[in-house]
């Protein structure tokens, strides 16, 4: 896939969740998407992101690495 997560914290309602993409526009996507079902409420927002670089071996890709929190409204 183009968008992973690394971390999904929930506490007291509110979730936090940690990961990158291949691209911003993935990110963006995702937080559409999420923001559609009633779990949310259209309460997750990008709380922040950067552009690193991720080596495996010998070759490397820059990544989106991203930050999403929200409530959770209904389970």
């Amino acid at each position: 896939g183009d968008i992973w997560f690394d971390v999904l914290e929930i506490a007291n309602n509110e979730v936090t969740i940690k990961g990158a993409a291949t691209s911003y526009k993935s990110i963006g996507n995702f937080i559409l998407l999420a923001n559609e079902s009633r779990f949310f409420g259209k309460t997750l927002t990008l709380a922040n992101s950067s552009t690193v670089e991720e080596k495996e071996g010998e070759m490397s890709r820059r990544v989106e690495t991203f930050t999403v929190q929200g409530k959770i409204i209904e389970y």
